[in-house]
């Protein structure tokens, strides 16, 4: 028995909704065969020339039925529907200008279909094309569903699926062991409006590009899928080439690519949005890389730039470039992903950055990858990257632990955590050589000291960046300067220094030397607390409008009337930490959702008069909360207030859990928005609120809606 993703309760509806108008109609004309004579109807009777719905069935089944998919299809006109029971059927199934439904899974008293019982194969046994779908004048729509479709072997496109021209829903299917040239599993070309929704694509080869799936001048949606164990010399799991495509919630696993792109590879002006996807184990070869996906030549230069946003990228391999990502000749946003774990046998363990490319980097969590010989983070050659706003953390390399930088004109590096991270020999946090030029601006640099090469930042071969209003604590050296290198060092907050906090360079003007006081040194958080001595006392000369958490800057920290610039990632404007999230932002009517409201009280201080509200939405039913931590009031529910009649100490927390029920006769598509609103002290109100969208819109859903007033 097969294993296939499930549809879900909305797309099986989709799918059948038409289904059922037919089968309606099937009932009232009373009969199921075809329009026309057909060879495979027993002695060539014809059919009703009214019915537009067609049996399939191996054997056993009635007079009218047909035995092959092919006499079927044959017998089709444009809007027919197509139903196959259970069996095997060894053909190849070409639909050429006509618009047909197909649906396998069906048993012989054509009930309601269930592939996962009544499993229906089509076996091409190594003939050619499992299943083509052609439409030469591009104006010809259907659906393939609910098959198992494997033995394609093509030397040109589409192992299991050739799709030219057809706007076609390819959804429900098992799609394994198939080859070809292109695509072993899928192969789209020259088509508008196909999608590729909650199939199984595993063990499919292609001796070219596209193992899983391959996508070429062509518009299209791959969504909820699982794509693995493909095979292919470049885009183990996907290629998408000259194309736009919505790459959505698809777990894309254990492919390998012999050259580029393990898991996907997006290339030649492709454009679209990538998002929600899991890519886990997957391999790349030496050249050029990307374990996880491969970018080249996607910007605006060459027709578009994809947006990689929300994905979960980890234990990806790339035998030179690019453990999770490799990003040439590209200008990709790259927001809001999980990049841990992933390897690269030369540079770029979590993300390679080469010729030419001007990436934004924002926004994301990229810890734990490591690299044989540079840059366990991000690695940058020849290009200009804006790294914005991520947490690079417990990355490891040789030379470069968090970021190296080689040849790299007009980079940014601003309102990062840069921590823990490890190199043997030179460059723990960031590393520069071969005349790089760019702007190192309010970072937070912490601990990059696990090797022996501890330095902050190191700079090399004719390297001059600007560093300024930056925080380096617990280092070997803060700033270290070799081989001509030139840097512009202003404003920076070196403490804790093993050696010495600079080396070959000074650190004035601006230069101190203090405990910035963070948070929760030990767990991360490098927060500011208040009193620190780096609140409004950095240069504006140069730096960023906002900080870490998107809040903006500057503001008057120290509440002497005059807001100035503080140093490091963090802009210190409130004594209070508050954020909200939500466990689902994807929902139906009727389902269940989460909120989680998180406070803390970040000062050195008691803090009183402390008041927590939340206004939920009336489409928010059957409401109910707890919470952990002090003691609360319930001061009202509509909306919600809470206080805090002990005050909250130092350093104390406390969550609170909603739980609700989304109205069952909410009007859909929508969005509800909640906020949560926080004071004390006379401070405040501070908020964070969180987006849900019921209903329709979950592949344009922002991944991250979360704004945290810290």
């Amino acid at each position: 028995m097969r294993r296939i993703p499930r549809l879900t309760t909305s797309r099986r509806a989709r799918t059948l909704s038409a289904l059922m108008v037919l089968m309606a109609g099937l009932v009232a004309i009373g009969g199921h065969a075809g329009e026309a004579v057909s060879a495979d109807l027993p002695g060539g009777r014809p059919a009703p020339l009214a019915a537009t719905t067609r049996l399939v069935c191996a054997s056993g089944c009635g007079d009218w039925d047909y035995r092959t998919i092919t006499a079927a299809v044959n017998a089709s006109s444009s809007g027919d529907a197509i139903h196959v029971a259970e069996g095997t059927y060894n053909e190849t199934v070409n639909v050429q200008n006509k618009s047909l439904t197909i649906l396998g899974g069906y048993s012989t008293d054509w009930g309601t279909p269930d592939p996962q019982v009544y499993e229906t194969i089509i076996d091409a046994e190594s003939g050619r094309s499992a299943i083509r779908l052609v439409s030469e004048g591009g104006n010809n729509t259907g659906t393939v569903d609910g098959f198992t479709v494997r033995g394609g072997n093509s030397s040109g496109q589409g192992g299991g699926f050739w799709v030219s021209g057809y706007r076609a829903t390819i959804s429900n299917n098992w799609i394994h062991d198939n080859q070809a040239g292109y695509g072993g599993g899928i192969s789209v070309k020259d088509a508008i409006g196909v999608t590729i929704e909650d199939n199984l694509i595993e063990d499919n080869t292609s001796t070219a590009d596209g193992g899983g799936i391959r996508v070429e001048e062509a518009t299209v949606s791959i969504i909820g899928n699982s794509i693995r164990s493909n095979r292919g010399s470049y885009g183990g799991g996907i290629s998408v080439r000259n194309s736009t495509a919505t790459v959505d919630d698809n777990s894309v696993r254990r492919n390998v690519a012999e050259s580029g792109g393990g898991g996907m590879q997006f290339i030649l002006g492709s454009t679209g949005l990538i998002h929600n996807n899991q890519l886990v184990l997957n391999r790349a070869g030496a050249n050029p890389g990307g374990g996880g996906i491969h970018f080249w030549r996607c910007s605006a230069e060459y027709g578009g730039a994809p947006q990689f946003v929300g994905n979960t990228v980890t234990d990806n391999t790339a035998d030179n470039a690019g453990g999770g990502l490799n990003i040439e000749d590209s200008a990709p946003l790259v927001e809001d992903n999980v990049i841990t774990e992933n390897q690269a046998g030369d540079h770029g363990g979590g993300i390679s950055v080469i010729v030419g490319s001007a990436p934004t980097i924002v926004d994301n969590l990229i810890a734990y990858n490591t690299s044989s010989v540079k840059a366990g983070g991000i690695w940058s050659y020849d290009s200009a990257p804006l790294i914005r706003r991520n947490e690079i953390v417990d990355n490891q390399a040789p030379t470069a632990g968090g970021i190296h930088l080689t040849g790299s004109v007009g980079f940014e590096i601003t309102n990062n955590i840069i921590a823990r991270n490890k190199a043997t020999i030179e460059g723990g946090g960031i590393h520069l050589t071969s005349n790089s030029r760019g702007n190192i601006i309010n970072n937070t640099l912490v601990s990059n000291n696990l090797g022996a090469g501890g330095e902050a930042i190191n700079c090399r071969n004719d390297s001059r960046p600007r560093i300024a209003n930056n925080i380096l604590v617990d280092h070997t050296y803060g700033v270290r300067v070799k081989d001509q290198a030139v840097p512009t060092v202003e404003y920076n907050d070196v403490w804790n220094s093993s050696i010495a906090n600079y080396d070959g360079v000074s650190g004035n003007p601006g230069h101190i030397s203090c405990n910035p006081q963070f948070v929760n040194t030990g767990a991360g958080d490098y927060h500011l607390t208040l009193g620190s001595c780096v609140i409004d006392n950095g240069t504006q000369t140069g730096a960023p409008t906002s900080d870490f958490d998107s809040d903006p800057r500057p503001l008057d920290g120290d509440e002497d009337g005059n807001a100035a610039w503080d140093r490091g990632a963090d802009e210190f404007f409130n004594p209070v930490w508050v954020t909200k999230d939500v466990d689902n932002q994807v929902l139906e009517p009727g389902d269940s959702v989460s909120f989680t409201i998180m406070y803390r009280n970040n000062s050195a201080s008691t803090a009183t008069e402390v008041v927590i509200s939340d206004d939920l939405d009336v489409w928010l039913i059957d409401v109910d909360y707890f919470y952990t931590g002090p003691t609360l009031e319930e001061e009202g529910n509509d909306p919600y207030v809470w206080t805090v009649p002990d005050g909250l100490a130092p350093g104390e927390e406390g969550t609170i859990t909603i739980n609700a029920r989304v109205d069952p006769s909410l009007p859909t598509p929508q969005a509800i928005t909640n906020k949560v609103t926080f004071q004390m002290n006379g401070y405040g109100p501070f908020e964070d609120e969180v987006l849900i969208i019921v209903g329709g819109l979950r592949t344009n859903a922002p991944a991250v809606l979360n704004d945290c007033a810290q």
